[in-house]
């Protein structure tokens, strides 16, 4: 195996991305170096000390100038956590500058965007990844109950995944943004999409165990939260998807109130086949305690 060691190039602290939360995954591999933070140079002054913040605490360069820091030769890895809306440009500038890809989720804002950046790994021949549930409890035990066969043919699944966070509050109906948001917009600077975000997880999930998904339906227009219900963005939501085989998945996911969950929000899978069904709990076992 080789030894060889990677620099990485952490671009954006961005409010919403997980680039703090990859850190430690960095950190604790030694064939792993971070070497630099890099944004734009005309950026909020927040994100600008958060940045600084987090390059003092790492002991590497601030880089002014996203594109000019990608371009240093020490740098092999770049690792994306700027806004969605901004993530697929910088990728397929990397990649084209033969820079291996770690892409916080998603890798573009709309579909085209998403293929222009798988487009761009591939004529240049780097290597990519966008950290998911992918290796997790819920797929890795799911996974295991799929190949003891007790289930027979897999003929239906249905995931739901909430993250439990914020207070629920009554939401007046005049306060209700009337209009669903345009195709690409993700963010805000208070809220972001949570069933598209939080929902990725589970599509990884039903990606592994069905075939080409060839039909999707999905539903909103429903809050818990009254700041997404002002911008009309989901705070969560349904997805129904059908693959080329007939089969149907159906996922419930987003984001729902910090005391609904005693494990920080639901983390499970249903899956029915041929010859019986079976649950996965991806937050078991666990001990659930309610005061009301």
């Amino acid at each position: 195996m080789s030894d060889r060691i990677y620099n990485v190039l952490l671009v954006s602290f961005s409010r919403h991305s997980h680039q703090a939360s990859f850190i430690p995954a960095f950190t604790e591999n030694p064939r792993i170096r971070i070497i630099g933070v890099a944004d734009d140079e005309n950026i909020e002054n927040d994100l600008r000390s958060l940045n600084r913040k987090w390059a003092a605490q790492l002991r590497v360069p601030y880089y002014e100038g996203i594109k000019t820091a990608i371009e240093r030769p020490e740098v092999d890895i770049v690792s994306i956590g700027h806004e969605i809306e901004r993530r697929a440009e910088i990728a397929i500038f990397a990649a084209n500058a033969g820079k291996h890809l770690w892409i916080d989720k998603f890798i573009g804002a709309n579909r085209a965007e998403c293929q222009a950046v798988v487009d761009a790994v591939v004529t240049a021949g780097v290597k990519s990844i966008i950290p998911s549930y992918i290796y997790n409890d819920l797929v890795s035990q799911s996974s295991k109950l799929m190949e003891t066969g007790r289930l027979g043919e897999l003929i239906a699944m249905h995931i739901e995944i909430l993250f439990g966070k914020g207070i629920p509050k009554p939401i007046p109906l005049e306060s209700r943004k009337a209009i669903f948001l345009e195709a690409g917009r993700w963010k805000f600077t208070d809220i972001k999409r949570e069933i598209l975000t939080v929902g990725a997880y589970a599509v990884a999930l039903v990606q592994q165990f069905f075939d080409p998904i060839t039909e999707i339906y999905g539903q909103g227009g429903a809050f818990f939260f009254p700041e997404h219900a002002a911008h009309g963005a989901d705070d969560f939501g349904t997805i129904s998807l059908v693959d080329k085989s007939g089969r149907i998945a159906t996922i419930s996911a987003g984001r729902n109130g910090v005391a609904s969950h005693s494990a920080g929000g639901p983390n499970q899978a249903f899956f029915f086949g041929t010859h019986g069904t079976g649950r996965v709990d991806g937050k078991r076992p666990g001990i659930e305690a309610h005061l009301r």
